[in-house]
């Protein structure tokens, strides 16, 4: 879908992509992200569902599916800090994990996750945690938290 009128920056970024070898600034890819998902202008549901399946498209991709390969929910939400390194420098995202239940944290400036990525990033763990060898959207993740002082998810499975 084509999308104008960013920032001259952004605007490059999408229309003629880096190589997957080369990294994009963070602030960066989370404008895109943002700007992808709004020019859609579709309803709280819609855009949930378009969320999960572009972000569910691109972890079955020949890039990145070596780092969902053979895990499960709980695998996952274990390891999320090796997968969230995979897409992002100089953050991170930890989880505790309690039997069948996490509760994940991505370390981010409060100014750079605000409350839109906060949401948008429900249904993209979401997508990481359910693109497993196990059932298909078996697992479950909520916003737990997300205020001054930082952003949680809660997840089960």
């Amino acid at each position: 879908m084509p999308l104008t009128g960013l920032p001259t920056t952004l605007q490059k970024l999408f229309d003629d992509p880096l190589p997957p070898s080369r990294r994009v600034l963070q602030c960066q890819t989370l404008a895109l992200i943002l700007a992808t998902v709004e020019s859609r202008q579709l309803d709280a549901a819609q855009e949930s569902a378009w969320i999960r399946a572009a972000a569910t498209h691109l972890f079955s991709s020949n890039m990145y599916k070596v780092l969902m390969w053979a895990a499960t929910p709980g695998i996952v939400f274990r390891t999320a800090n090796v997968r969230w390194s995979a897409f992002f420098k100089g953050t991170s995202l930890s989880s505790d994990v309690v039997g069948r239940t996490a509760l994940v944290h991505p370390h981010v400036p409060r100014a750079m996750f605000n409350d839109d990525l906060a949401h948008v990033f429900i249904d993209v763990i979401w997508a990481a945690v359910n693109d497993t060898r196990e059932e298909s959207g078996a697992a479950s993740l909520t916003l737990d938290r997300h205020d001054e002082t930082g952003t949680s998810y809660r997840g089960a499975w």
